[in-house]
């Protein structure tokens, strides 16, 4: 499971089992921290007496001089006001945002319509998505601010193959060459520097008027969005998980579960067996 939108989840299963990573040592331990004070409830006299005790249960060469400065920096983090731990269920997506993405004409360099158009069409609703996603997580952790809808991606090589993969695009397409450029060319996004680009579509995303609107789609798996705009527009063998529903490619004509999925369901049926035999 990604945790990085769920670390509520991911602090309980820190706290419960001890470090996951032990390379990520001070982000676990700032998790951590957090999850003692903001779920458990530890004021912060008792939570500096309880998360010492949970280091020496769980670093194994533990002693207060040694790794005074990281935990008392976690500590620090998590009795500051306005600490909290993200956790992003979903994002809705709106029929206006969708078929404002569909109306977008792609143009190559001759301006005719380019031939990845679908493609483009679906990176954009990955970067709409992204940026709702940023935005969230942006109002979490600054409550008491009215954070307003950024209009930016930044990005280095990792991050444009995780948005690659979250728009569910072929292993052959460029990202950058073969789409993103495109959408330069019919004004829809502007390059910048350093791997950071203006979504400029983003701005009449934005303008449209949700408030009274229900959700067309409610996205919760972020790591392949690119399925749910292929499901909404009926591809061919995009089809929704009936143990999970979301989207899923379709390998066989009786699949009924995404590869995840097929394994959880395969356990409980062997178990329903084994109980019938016993």
């Amino acid at each position: 499971m990604n945790y990085k939108y769920n670390e509520v989840e991911y602090a309980e299963l820190i706290y419960k089992k001890g470090f996951q990573s032990p390379n990520h040592m001070p982000a676990e331990l700032r998790l951590t921290a957090i999850y003692m004070r903001r779920v458990l409830g530890y004021k912060p006299k008792k939570l500096k007496e309880e998360f010492e005790k949970w280091c020496m249960l769980h670093i194994s060469d533990y002693n207060r001089a040694s790794y005074y400065k990281i935990v008392n920096k976690a500590v620090n983090q998590a009795v500051k006001k306005g600490s909290s731990l993200i956790k992003l269920d979903s994002i809705s997506v709106y029929k206006n945002e969708i078929e404002f993405i569909q109306r977008c004409s792609i143009f190559d360099e001759q301006h005719m319509e380019y031939e990845h158009a679908d493609l483009c069409q679906k990176l954009m609703f990955a970067f709409m998505v992204q940026l709702k996603i940023n935005h969230a997580v942006s109002k979490m952790k600054n409550a008491d601010e009215s954070a307003d809808g950024s209009m930016f991606f930044q990005g280095n090589q990792r991050k444009y193959s995780a948005m690659k993969k979250m728009a569910a695009l072929p292993d052959k397409i460029k990202i950058n060459e073969d789409l993103i450029y495109y959408l330069y060319l019919s004004g829809l996004v502007t390059p910048l520097h350093n791997g950071l680009i203006c979504i400029d579509f983003m701005k009449d995303i934005y303008s449209l008027d949700n408030s009274e609107n229900l959700p067309e789609i409610i996205i919760k798996d972020f790591e392949r969005t690119g399925l749910y705009f292929d499901y909404y527009n009926k591809e061919k063998n995009i089809k929704l998980c009936e143990y999970c529903k979301r989207p899923y490619k379709k390998k066989s004509n009786n699949q009924k579960y995404c590869s995840e999925c097929a394994a959880i369901v395969n356990v409980k049926k062997q178990k329903q067996r084994d109980l019938k035999k016993s």
